[in-house]
């Protein structure tokens, strides 16, 4: 009598039920089969999987690195912007004689007077432009500098708030973290603070035109 396989299969789907008689050329045929798909099992290696980065793509790449560097400006920034409002909260009102001053000058500008507040440690009178506009100025062991009591240096400072270089200030932080890798963008920076300073300057030679 012909062998039964035990309805199992080999190779290419070849069943053979128990109770089906088969010819000796058909076992050959499906052993041979079974047989070849062992050997090419045995010598074909396989492959390893390839690692994680090598599937990423290229745009995927650039996007990661824009992303990292977009947070690392954004805590940058935050971190001047934390350390500069606590000495502004820190800064003591600012003694008479200079709101005077500051409200005679925002007067001749044709402007509203800012708040005006003392700051240790400041090297130059500077515009606070996050949150209500406030002009810090700078004092040594307490007490003002002579130089640092020219009107034309508070016009030049008022200026800045005339323009609204408060609100290019704001929108300056987050052009800085979307173009930071462009190098047009800095170029354009750049411009943007020298014509600003340009141009206080110039408001100041208009209002004080004997102090150059």
């Amino acid at each position: 009598a012909a062998p039964a396989w035990g309805g199992k299969t080999f190779g290419a789907a070849w069943v053979i039920e128990d109770s089906a008689a088969v010819s000796s050329a058909e076992i050959d045929e499906v052993a041979d089969t079974w047989i070849g798909q062992l050997e090419l099992a045995a010598v074909t290696p396989e492959l390893a999987p390839e690692p994680w980065y090598a599937t990423v793509s290229i745009k995927t790449w650039f996007l990661g690195a824009w992303a990292l560097g977009a947070l690392g400006i954004l805590v940058w920034m935050q971190r001047r912007i934390t350390r500069f409002h606590r000495g502004g909260r820190a800064a003591k009102p600012a003694p008479m004689g200079l709101v005077n001053e500051v409200a005679a000058v925002a007067a001749k500008l044709g402007m509203t007077a800012p708040e005006v507040r003392m700051l240790e440690g400041v090297g130059s009178p500077s515009v606070w432009c996050f949150g209500r506009a406030r002009l810090l100025w700078p004092t040594k062991n307490g007490a003002m500098t002579e130089s640092a009591l020219a009107p034309s240096l508070i016009a030049h400072e008022l200026a800045h708030i005339a323009r609204r270089d408060t609100w290019v200030s704001r929108l300056e932080v987050l052009a800085l973290a979307t173009c930071w890798w462009h190098p047009l963008f800095w170029l354009i920076r750049r411009q943007v603070h020298t014509y600003a300073e340009q141009s206080c300057d110039a408001w100041a030679l208009w209002a004080y035109p004997k102090q150059r």
